[in-house]
């Protein structure tokens, strides 16, 4: 994504079609009764279509079964037990964040709060963090030096095409200093490439030509899954009401909202931070537009912005006023994520800010971690290394299983 130019032998076998399948929904669907349909979203058709330049739209658009949503909107819960995270987490002790007004990730477990300088790598700070707050999770970790400190410049660069010296033919068709997508990190993490440990490829405040030698790291960590979360999407009216839908014609029921916003809650409880985008470019957005690094509220309800800065969500405030919001640009009704930018301490509110629930771009593409392993493996047999392509679904009331098969190399003993 931009950075801001503010205007005014051991084996491991990997599939990324098993990770596509378990992205499809807020789930795991590995095997399970559910019938699932997805869409191309009406953004990316009409990118396609007009064949505009700029970042990609999510492809698409997800609707989830009807009995999974009851399950979030008619579940009685009970409450959020204090420091429930650092004991063995599961998704029944996570049902009681749908109790809970507020919470803050950053309260629970250490997060570092990082600087992207002039880069365009938030996407890379943004999915680093997700990471890094998956792995406290999953290790109980309660303070940073337990926490590896992952390369955002090596994503970058192990994900980029053009070097000073050659090609990197395993590289996506992008340049470093153009951005770049959850997607494309995501692959990173999994198919073999990273994450690198900061130590190995620091940061540097700048995204200058280097050798292509400079990338050959060794990955210390890998993803073992990760999803996609159910897009929300918006349309305001001309009086600046909100409608929730899912970008293809279906609109969902005030229920099914925050059905789908309590799946996003226990993900960031069980999971960790989860990494999403707004447009950060427009100081009119911001609560204090003339200071914007100031500034701790945003919201932003124009359909035809587009998204340019990747963040990361790790909280919620279910009461959090609108009144706090632009005087010239207010949401209809209280409630706000909280969400770690990438500008370091100083900015901001110490690094954080609140985003309206009705921004009209933050729960459009999301996605959240699931899990970290040591790299510990001589070889990978896997699919896709670019990443999922495609979707797989199920019309069937039976379950069904698949797999991936493979003939091992030999030559690795």
């Amino acid at each position: 994504m931009k950075r801001f130019k503010f205007y005014k032998d051991k084996v491991k076998t990997l599939s990324m079609g098993l990770f596509i399948s378990s992205i499809i929904f807020s789930g795991t669907v590995f095997a399970q009764d559910v019938e699932f349909s997805a869409n191309l979203s009406d953004d990316y058709k009409e990118w396609t279509n007009n064949k505009e330049e700029g970042i990609m739209p999510k492809t698409y658009s997800t609707n989830l079964p009807e009995e999974i949503l009851k399950e979030y909107i008619y579940e009685p819960l009970p409450s959020l037990k204090e420091g429930f995270l650092l004991k063995a987490l599961n998704l029944e002790e996570v049902s009681s964040v749908e109790d809970e007004t507020r919470y803050n990730l950053a309260e629970n477990i250490p997060i570092r709060i990082k600087h992207q300088g002039t880069t365009t790598e938030c996407w890379a700070f943004s999915l680093i963090s997700c990471m890094e707050s998956n792995f406290a999770i999953k290790n109980n970790a309660s303070n940073l030096e337990n926490i590896p400190d992952f390369s955002e410049r090596h994503m970058d660069y192990a994900t980029s095409k053009d070097f000073s010296d050659g090609i990197n033919e395993i590289g996506y068709n992008r340049s470093v200093g153009k951005g770049g997508i959850p997607i494309m990190g995501l692959s990173y993490l999994s198919n073999g490439t990273g994450a690198v440990l900061e130590q190995d490829m620091p940061f540097e405040d700048n995204e200058n030509q280097i050798l292509l030698s400079s990338i050959d790291k060794k990955a210390d960590t890998t993803i073992t899954g990760y999803k996609s979360l159910t897009g929300i999407f918006k349309e305001f009216d001309r009086n600046g009401h909100v409608k929730y839908t899912n970008g293809s014609g279906h609109y969902y029921t005030e229920e099914e909202v925050k059905a789908l916003r309590k799946i996003i809650k226990e993900n960031i409880v069980k999971n960790g931070a989860v990494t999403g985008m707004t447009a950060g470019n427009h100081v009119n957005y911001y609560n204090n537009p003339s200071e914007v690094y100031k500034s701790t509220a945003y919201f932003c309800n124009n359909p035809s912005i587009a998204r340019d800065h990747a963040i990361t969500i790790v909280g919620w405030d279910d009461n959090y006023s609108k009144e706090n919001f632009n005087e010239n640009c207010r949401p209809n009704s209280d409630g706000a994520y909280i969400i770690l930018n990438s500008y370091g301490e100083n900015m901001f509110d110490k690094g954080y800010m609140y985003v309206s629930y009705e921004d009209v771009l933050i729960e459009s593409d999301l996605y959240v971690i699931e899990g970290t392993e040591k790299v510990n493996y001589d070889k990978i047999y896997q699919n896709d290394f670019f990443g999922g392509i495609y979707s797989i679904g199920s019309t069937s009331d039976d379950t069904g299983y698949y797999a991936n098969v493979y003939s091992r190399d030999l030559s690795k003993k």
